[in-house]
């Protein structure tokens, strides 16, 4: 999937990363909510069709319920590992909520805002990026630095940043040799053009002249259980 960006909302439960089977997937639900959900799934599968997505979506029509890693970037903290129980098929909206609750009660209390990266850097993982309390309108980004140097976090940007700044921000010094791709663009970053950076956006760093990897949409591989894994397709770099 290139560069898109979907609007939608999402649906599931959660727990913090201690192991154990997923709950049954008959577990309660809010029925109030039940017609908006359903409206905003069959909205998506829709919008999956008109995009061109052949994939078989009938095996997923019914509930099913799956663990499925998280991994949440606060600037200057280690990254939260988490596993979250999720009932496909579901929205992002809900999906963020649960992996809310999921969280250490510390880390939630100071990084209360959550967004998630968009786009998605891979399959298998959810990320996102938490917002401090005592800056809630802060522009919190994830940084991607894997197919440079393996390294990913969350960084404070600029409303405005251009090539130069971002590099910075990821501390990539050589920055002739390193295209920058900001949120869902799907042309890198030249010069001293100013791209407008939102929070949650994925700024990507890909040794030139290489090209981006695939970009992933959430609403979309919500949409399908296979999509997901209990194992982190991300881990942190070991230092040495």
């Amino acid at each position: 999937m290139t560069h898109s960006m979907l609007s939608s909302l999402t649906y599931g439960k959660s727990r913090k990363d201690d192991g154990g089977p997923p709950p049954d997937s008959s577990s309660d639900v809010d029925d109030s909510s039940d017609a908006a959900d359903s409206d905003a799934l069959e909205d998506l599968r829709q919008l999956t069709s008109e995009l061109g997505d052949d994939s078989d979506t009938d095996a997923e029509e019914e509930s099913v319920t799956k663990w499925v890693s998280v991994v949440i970037f606060a600037p200057e903290y280690a990254p939260e590992m988490l596993t979250v129980a999720v009932r496909f098929p579901c929205t992002p909206a809900d999906f963020t909520a649960h992996a809310q609750a999921a969280r250490a009660i510390e880390r939630r209390s100071r990084f209360p805002g959550l967004q998630a990266v968009l786009p998605q850097p891979g399959r298998g993982t959810g990320f996102f990026v938490a917002m401090p309390h005592w800056q809630p309108d802060t522009t919190i980004v994830h940084l991607d630095i894997t197919a440079v140097d393996g390294r990913a976090y969350a960084a404070h940007a600029p409303t405005y940043a251009d090539k130069a700044t971002l590099c910075n921000l990821a501390d990539l010094p050589d920055a002739d040799n390193i295209a920058v791709y900001v949120g869902v663009s799907s042309e890198p970053l030249e010069g001293e053009s100013l791209a407008h950076i939102v929070p949650g956006f994925a700024i990507l760093f890909v040794p030139a002249p290489d090209p981006p990897p695939p970009a992933w949409d959430l609403a979309l591989l919500l949409l399908r259980s296979r999509s997901w894994s209990p194992e982190h397709q991300w881990a942190p770099p070991q230092v040495h």
